[in-house]
């Protein structure tokens, strides 16, 4: 009997699971206003981008980034009018496999404009998490859980990102205030449970991914919310000990001793 109520819930929990393999995928987005750039590049922003490829050498060798473990991100406002969407995301569990194959190209770093430059490229990163969506979809209150996974494969990122002083805690930081970034992926594998809306979902998945290029607003809100999430992980460190380790000869492990 017992095997008959599992195999009768794994039938009705399925019709609410899909996966999909998707790809070659083209994304850009322009959200702010990132700086110029200025050429010649200043003896100051060449020490800068030295210190930061050391840094992101060190990071992505990390133990606590192999795999990456974030426990809660959110809420993250999520708006998508040609869906009849409006609501907030949350995300927990969230697991992220592959950052240690990451490799930083052409990076540049204008002390003067805080304007970072860089190209990054992975041949593979698979991150997985939990999420709960509430809101309102086709003018109801909406409630939905479930679990994600996405694979990328050849995955190329052009990005230009400025940054501004911020207080947050009482402490001055930087964080990142606009973006342009054009990101190619060679292919995608999503896959997601959902206990509600699963065949609708899936659809506005798959077309989005399909025709970013259509919908310019949905991917600058998805990029805000990336960079939110960037910011917050900024916040941890004082804006004037991360500029003097970028200015000095400071190690990595140094600034990174408390965390």
């Amino acid at each position: 009997m017992k095997g008959i109520i599992v195999l009768a819930f794994c039938a009705v929990y399925s019709v609410e699971a899909w996966n999909e393999i998707l790809g070659p995928l083209n994304i850009e987005s322009h959200t702010g206003h990132v700086p110029e750039k200025y050429l010649p590049l200043s003896a100051e922003d060449k020490h800068a981008i030295r210190k930061a490829a050391s840094f992101v050498g060190f990071i992505k060798h990390m133990p606590q980034v192999n795999p990456l473990q974030l426990p809660s991100m959110g809420p993250y406002h999520i708006s998508m009018p040609e869906n009849n969407i409006e609501g907030n995301l949350i995300l927990s569990n969230v697991v992220v496999n592959g950052i240690k194959n990451l490799a930083l190209n052409d990076l540049e770093m204008r002390m003067a404009t805080t304007r970072v430059d860089f190209n990054v490229s992975l041949p593979e990163v698979a991150a997985s998490g939990d999420f709960q969506l509430s809101g309102v979809y086709g003018g109801q209150p909406m409630d939905v859980n479930g679990h994600v996974s996405v694979i990328l494969k050849d995955l190329i990122a052009v990005i230009g990102e400025g940054n501004k002083l911020a207080q947050v805690a009482g402490l001055n930081v930087y964080q990142i205030d606009s973006g342009d970034i054009k990101i190619h992926i060679g292919s995608a594998q999503v896959s997601m449970n959902m206990n509600q809306y699963s065949d609708q979902f899936r659809a506005y998945a798959v077309n989005f991914l399909k025709n970013t290029a259509q919908y310019p607003d949905t991917v600058d809100n998805i990029v805000r919310n990336v960079l939110a999430a960037v910011s917050v992980e900024l916040a941890k460190f004082p804006a004037e000990e991360l500029l003097n380790y970028l200015i000095s000869n400071g190690k990595p492990p140094q600034l990174f001793a408390r965390y």
